[in-house]
């Protein structure tokens, strides 16, 4: 029986295309769910939750996501990205998200996770709530800085996000939308913030961990750190005139009555940090230190990073001296293939090196391989800025680079009718070379967080080497 089997060279466009159609199927069935989040389920006797997030630091991983849980539940019904820096921010003045789940009646946690399976919050809950039937109820704004250990807390911000709202869920009536019980009112003094929180430092996941071992009862009050924050919002009542003792009919003045000294408010926590600000920006730089822009700098170069390593793939056509080709019998030209890897030094100075062959043409029946190890050094420009991400943690670069380096040259030839005959050795001269190229591509600006370069670069072979010249194409994964 002959099973249908994808030749080999198609299978690359297979995986691209199974990649590609999950992405797209992971996007359509959000969009999917936000069209039948309408007034109908309300009046099934389901709830709604509406939900909003936001960070000052957006992680490109591993990141952390708030999950709303059924209490009793183990696994959570819904999930929202916490401070990930993969998505658009759905604010204009935020990095952040909103949306809005459909649920059962009933009492629920919000919980915080992490995408590292390895690891896990030890007190994950952040919120309780109930949900009624037929309610549309906000839960609030999780507000967060930090990457990993985070601080946090839960604000109203139903102001900016109920136009947001109203547009991507039209069928909602939103004057139905109520206010979960946990969440501070609206108009808050931005003199007396509430004390951040922090959240635990993360752990490793121990083996059978109950993480819902950690929530709190199924009632409608929220969780302690909560509450506190809550308590520390209200404001003490303060005496008015006519509040005065005596003022009626003792006589005193309003502008005699005694007030009490108020100490200085403490600084609000939005107002120390710049908005998208990493969490290690806040901490003193060590020699390894990824440089960050603030979200005011737009530099023509960007910062020099103190080390990159690089790795990539490099094909294109390489071209042989014409008296070695007819000495060993064979072509003078033919496609190249590299595998390459190397270090770059403050982004101007690089070390660089590249393992592969040429493929020129042998005659029939027999296969023919110019293998070429080299090691370069090297000058680079810095980095040339061509735009930012949203986050500012990664952004669009080119820069040009000269090398100076030695390649070995070897090759050898196959007949390939004979399994059992031996490779022929074939002699060639080694020879330096000197080489330019120009990088364009996407890189991140967070610890071995990789990005992706296009390499275009030319290499001319100097004095009685063998292989004359190449030309190269392919990819480079920068990490760091």
């Amino acid at each position: 029986m002959h099973h249908l089997m994808p030749p080999p060279r198609a299978a690359p466009l297979l995986l691209l295309l199974l990649l590609t159609s999950a992405m797209v199927g992971g996007c359509d069935g959000a969009r999917q769910r936000r069209l039948r989040t309408t007034q109908d389920v309300l009046r099934a006797g389901q709830a709604i939750v509406i939900i909003s997030t936001s960070t000052s630091d957006p992680c490109e991983g591993p990141s952390s996501y708030v999950e709303i849980v059924g209490n009793g539940n183990i696994l959570g019904d819904h999930v929202i990205s916490l401070n990930g820096s993969y998505e658009a921010s759905d604010f204009s003045d935020r990095y952040g998200f909103f949306d809005a789940f459909v649920v059962q009646p009933g009492d629920y946690t919000l919980r915080a996770g992490i995408s590292d399976v390895s690891r896990y919050y030890p007190k994950p809950s952040v919120a309780a709530f109930h949900v009624a039937a037929g309610e549309l109820k906000y839960v609030g704004e999780l507000k967060t800085w930090g990457c990993g250990s985070f601080n946090w807390r839960i604000v109203n911000e139903w102001t900016s996000v109920r136009p947001r709202f109203v547009r991507r869920f039209p069928h909602l009536d939103v004057a139905q939308v109520t206010m979960a019980e946990h969440l501070p009112a609206q108009a808050q003094p931005r003199s007396a913030p509430p004390t951040p929180t922090l959240f635990p430092r993360l752990k490793l996941r121990e083996p059978m961990a109950d993480p819902a071992a950690s929530q709190p009862g199924t009632t409608d009050a929220p969780a302690p750190e909560v509450a506190a924050e809550i308590a520390a919002e209200s404001p003490s009542p303060t005496p008015t005139a006519t509040e005065a003792p005596g003022s009626a009919a003792g006589g005193v003045s309003a502008s005699d009555v005694p007030r009490p000294a108020r100490s200085p408010s403490p600084p609000d926590p939005e107002e120390e940090f710049e908005p998208l600000m990493p969490s290690w920006r806040m901490v003193p730089p060590g020699p390894l230190q990824r440089p960050w822009l603030g979200t005011k700098d737009d530099p023509v170069f960007l910062p020099l990073d103190p080390l990159r390593f690089t790795l990539g793939m490099m094909f294109g056509k390489g071209w042989l001296d014409q008296a070695a080709a007819t000495a060993n019998g064979i072509g003078n030209a033919g496609i190249n293939f590299y595998v390459t890897a190397g270090l770059a030094i403050l982004d101007v100075v690089s070390l660089s090196s590249s393992f592969g062959a040429i493929f020129p043409g042998g005659g029939p029946g027999t296969t023919v391989q110019v293998t070429n190890y080299s090691l370069a050094v090297g000058l680079r420009t810095p980095l040339l800025n061509l735009g930012l991400s949203s986050s500012r943690l990664n952004g669009t670069v080119a820069a040009l680079s000269a090398d100076y380096g030695w390649s070995k040259i070897g090759g050898t030839r196959r007949r390939d009718d004979c399994e059992t005959c031996t490779s022929e050795s074939l002699y060639f001269s080694d020879g330096r070379f000197v080489r330019v190229g120009v990088d364009f591509g996407r890189i991140a600006f967070r610890w071995f967080d990789p990005g992706i370069v296009l390499n275009t670069s030319y290499q001319k072979y100097l004095g009685a080497s063998s292989v004359t010249h190449e030309f190269r194409l392919g990819f480079t994964f920068w990490f760091l």
